[in-house]
């Protein structure tokens, strides 16, 4: 995955607001690229990520609190439930589950108007905004205009964003558009 930076605001008098704003461009699988917009939907801090791995057990269901909040439980045939709810299914990667469900989150939804299984990893099918960063909020997630555009701020001069950290992105287009835009280039 690469991007690149658009601005970046570290004040030096007044205000102790620190800005940061990039934009993710494509995806490279193996000598393929892929041109992507993507929007950032929940970000994590390492403590909280840490916190979240689950813990393998034996026997009987797993569960474990998801970064946003949920606690899932991993049912029979691999279905992931939030309380009574089937949202998706777990792999060995983490879960799948559809963006599009009302859950009452404002981050829900697809892009492109497609509604096929997302990788939440170890995100809450709720997850939404940033979790575990002292006085960190995504000010702009790249949902609407300027499309793609991530703007993160920090009440602190410094905005720190530690490694291990995570990030949960819905990437806008799709094999069919992957596959015009390949075909049209000649890659």
């Amino acid at each position: 995955l690469t991007g690149h930076m658009i601005q970046a605001a570290i004040p030096q008098k007044g205000p102790t607001e620190s800005k940061i704003s990039f934009q993710f461009d494509e995806v490279q699988l193996g000598s393929l690229t892929i041109p992507i917009t993507a929007n950032l939907r929940a970000m994590a801090s390492k403590k909280v990520v840490v916190a979240a791995t689950p813990e393998q057990i034996s026997d009987g269901p797993d569960s474990q609190v998801q970064i946003g909040g949920d606690q899932i439980s991993y049912g029979d045939g691999g279905l992931v439930m939030v309380g009574e709810q089937v949202v998706g299914k777990y792999t060995s990667q983490g879960v799948l589950a559809y963006g599009g469900q009302d859950l009452g989150t404002p981050c829900r939804g697809t892009m492109d108007g497609t509604d096929h299984p997302q990788a939440f990893w170890l995100f809450s099918v709720n997850a939404c905004g940033a979790y575990g960063f002292e006085g960190l909020t995504v000010f702009h997630s790249g949902r609407t205009a300027p499309l793609g555009e991530v703007t993160l701020s920090s009440n602190n001069k410094m905005l720190k964003i530690d490694k291990g950290s995570a990030m949960l992105l819905l990437v806008g287009g799709g094999p069919e558009n992957a596959q015009a835009h390949m075909t049209a280039s000649g890659q």
